[in-house]
């Protein structure tokens, strides 16, 4: 993994330049929709006492469908800088009652429109960030009830969270690229979700980057995106790769990371107690010496035999 630089704790993340939110803010992009008689609003929480103002009610999240586009911008304070140019998260859920309104976290970058079942909804951000509060609340045409998707695009430069207790979450700039982290929260300033830990979901996260990167010295090598689940597919285009992983398994959006920088990426395979053969990618910081890489090669090598142990003690 990249090089980062950070205040002395477990999330080691360098800084990047933070975009100014308006502080209690109510951005409204068009007027709400007439609500039917017997819908509802979703709560703007999901009740965690430690974070009252993150997380939402009134549906089930089932799956996330994340596709970004990434590119560098340049480098302040020793860190390479970037944009999102381009992105669109679909979310799939189940509405637990007829809904006319509900919301997601969303921190930072431009919201430029959103869709609820393929057709346009009015939308409005309620941002506090002393309160931990960044509201994306969407209001329906037609109240949803049962499955239903809603589609959100959106860009600009990604900001970092800061936690009260100073620690540094979501998009951080690294020597030669950039990392989305989320725990506790930060994953919100990745893209729009409902971020609590109790609504696990499914997640296919599509990332275009440039094929290779500078580090802050300027020192070129190939690039690489990892992130959670089974890497899919890898399509080059021009001087752009685009990566595509998918995390089949329900996960919380705390767990999401996407980290994209100068890797050596290591290729290989697992054979299961079962004989079950199960791939595995792993990321080498390409800036790391012969001697470090060697070592990691090593560890790699011992991924068979750590897996059969854990199997011994947890199961198949």
């Amino acid at each position: 993994m990249p090089r980062l630089t950070s205040p002395a704790r477990r999330r080691l993340i360098a800084t990047l330049p933070i975009t100014a939110l308006l502080a209690g803010s109510l951005l409204a992009t068009s007027l709400p929709a007439a609500a039917a008689d017997d819908s509802v609003a979703g709560p703007r929480t999901s009740g965690d006492p430690m974070f009252p103002n993150i997380g939402n009610g009134g549906y089930d999240a089932l799956d996330y469908d994340v596709s970004l586009s990434w590119s560098p911008t340049g480098v302040a304070d020793g860190l390479v800088t970037g944009d999102i140019t381009t992105a669109t998260t679909t979310m799939t859920a189940r509405a637990l009652a007829p809904l006319h309104e509900f919301s997601l976290d969303f921190e930072g970058m431009t919201v430029e429109g959103v869709t609820v079942n393929g057709v346009p909804a009015s939308w409005s951000r309620d941002i506090d960030p002393a309160a931990e509060k960044f509201k994306l609340i969407v209001t329906v045409p037609t109240p949803v009830e049962g499955e239903f998707t809603v589609a959100v695009t959106y860009s600009g430069t990604p900001v970092r969270h800061v936690d009260s207790d100073g620690a540094f979450e979501g998009w951080n700039g690294t020597n030669d690229g950039a990392i989305l982290l989320g725990q506790p929260i930060g994953t919100m300033a990745g893209f729009p979700h409902n971020n609590t830990p109790s609504d696990k979901a499914t997640y296919t996260i599509s990332v275009d980057a440039p094929s290779v990167l500078a580090n802050v010295s300027g020192v070129q090598g190939d690039a690489a995106v990892a992130s959670n689940g089974e890497l899919q597919s890898k399509t080059v285009s021009g001087e752009r790769t685009t990566w595509v992983w998918r995390q089949d398994k329900q996960m919380a959006s705390e767990l999401v990371v996407i980290a994209i920088g100068r890797f050596e990426v290591i290729e290989g395979s697992v054979t299961l107690t079962d004989n079950r053969v199960i791939p595995s990618w792993s990321f080498m910081d390409a800036g790391l010496s012969d001697t470090n890489k060697t070592t990691i090669r090593n560890r790699v090598a011992q991924l068979e035999t750590i897996t059969r142990n854990l199997e011994s003690i947890y199961g198949p």
